[in-house]
């Protein structure tokens, strides 16, 4: 992992240094299909969790830093089970091919649930996540991305299930205005 993470920052300083600047950031929406799996133990210890299928929605900022790469700023919403979760993701993405993207970053997670006693919920969590993205046009494409939970933050004493983490698979659409 280290060195993927070193990969990735070298080929991005590498784009700063020979490339000339010129920041454009294209603004849009993005939706989709949000495949969340919650994971976490029981009293005992027993491993547990459950998968929910739910949707995501959001705004996105993305701003051109050199010729092949970008940073992409969101505000995602979504779902999972009774817990709503307001997301900020932060990405730096790759342009691979002329209509592949790469991307790999940091999102953190507010949770919030409907106030019932029985959850207890940490409000912020950090992610990290990948994914890729491919250009259907200039202005349309279709998302892939995983996000893997750092932090514990979900404590569901109805389900017992405790000290649960969550993940993400996501399948969706965007367009750029």
């Amino acid at each position: 992992m280290r060195k993927l993470i070193f990969l990735c920052t070298i080929l991005l300083w590498q784009n700063f240094a020979t490339a000339q600047i010129n920041f454009k950031t294209n603004l849009g929406f993005k939706a989709g299909l949000n495949n969340s799996d919650v994971v976490g133990t029981e009293k005992n210890g027993t491993a547990t969790g459950f998968t929910d299928t739910t949707f995501y929605a959001g705004f996105f900022a993305d701003t051109k830093l050199a010729k092949n790469t970008s940073l992409e700023n969101e505000l995602l919403f979504s779902m999972t089970n009774d817990y709503f979760f307001i997301e900020l993701p932060i990405h730096i993405k790759q342009h691979v091919f002329k209509k592949f993207i790469v991307f790999y970053g940091t999102k953190l997670d507010f949770a919030s649930t409907d106030r019932r006693p029985d959850y207890e919920i940490e409000p912020l969590g950090i992610s990290g996540e990948i994914g890729a993205q491919y250009l259907l046009t200039n202005k349309l494409f279709l998302e892939l991305r995983y996000s893997y939970g750092f932090t514990e933050q979900i404590n569901d004493n109805v389900l017992e299930i405790l000290n649960a983490r969550r993940n993400t698979l996501r399948l969706g659409i965007g367009v750029k205005f």
